[in-house]
């Protein structure tokens, strides 16, 4: 059997993608912040229950990282693929936020995304092979308006991505980042409730006007980025690492 590691596993595109490794016969280790979202996610996987391992930890938190991984190495002495899902967005408007929504974003999505590779490293390492994703975003290409967090941050784990993916070939590791546009999940209409209370614009105006300017007319869906996660831990992706991969429906072309 495979074992697979999903950050933010119970909802959104973490979800999606614990749906799929799943069906493709892995074990698969759930990571998720608040009680109440594992919760829901055993009760819409019951069927699975014997194929994950649901586990309540801070990413941001190097402790509760530490503790993750020993509950996990006490189930298993390899790990076969580790998916850097879980981030966190907030507006970081230079002149009105506080230190913690900065905090926050660097210590959530770059930090965690860090500590959990650098733990989950020795499982992969004993066994010679692994791959590691990285959720980025097109915001780890490009800058964004009021999101000077959340791009530092994604930029940041692009060039984690590559250092990684050079250090850790020797052992037949892959590491790759996928790097998103708007993606329909429940962090979308969050971060599109935000913008629409800071600049006084109609949501639903807002979300059409984002759709209108990307090149295919449509936002990424959670389906399309699993299963680009699901090619990237094939054998067929086996020679690719280090890569940012753009899937944003043209965006940043």
């Amino acid at each position: 059997m495979k074992f697979a590691i999903v950050t933010g596993g119970s909802r959104g595109i973490g979800k999606e993608i614990t749906r799929d490794l799943l069906n493709n016969n892995f074990f698969v280790f759930v990571i998720s912040k608040t009680s109440k979202s594992i919760d829901l996610f055993e009760d819409e996987f019951k069927d699975y229950k014997d194929n994950f391992l649901t586990l309540n930890a801070d990413i941001s938190n190097l402790d509760s990282v530490i503790n993750c991984y020993k509950a996990i190495s006490e189930k298993t002495d390899k790990i076969d693929v580790l998916v850097n899902n879980a981030g966190v967005s907030k507006l970081t408007l230079i002149g009105k936020n506080n230190y913690d929504d900065w905090h926050n974003q660097i210590n959530t999505n770059l930090n965690g995304t860090y500590y959990m590779s650098k733990e989950v490293y020795p499982l992969m390492k004993n066994n010679n092979t692994g791959r590691i994703i990285n959720i980025s975003s097109i915001y780890g290409l490009i800058g964004g308006e009021g999101y000077s967090a959340y791009c530092a941050s994604k930029h940041g784990v692009i060039g984690l991505t590559k250092s990684m993916a050079l250090e850790l070939a020797i052992n037949n590791i892959t590491v790759n980042a996928v790097c998103s546009g708007w993606v329909e999940t429940d962090m979308l209409k969050s971060d599109f409730e935000e913008l629409s209370q800071e600049y006084g614009i109609d949501k639903d105006l807002l979300i059409e006007d984002e759709k209108i300017s990307v090149p295919t007319k449509h936002f990424t869906t959670v389906s399309e980025i699993s299963q680009l996660v699901m090619y990237l831990i094939s054998e067929s992706a086996k020679n690719i690492t280090g890569q940012a991969i753009n899937i944003s429906g043209g965006l940043n072309v």
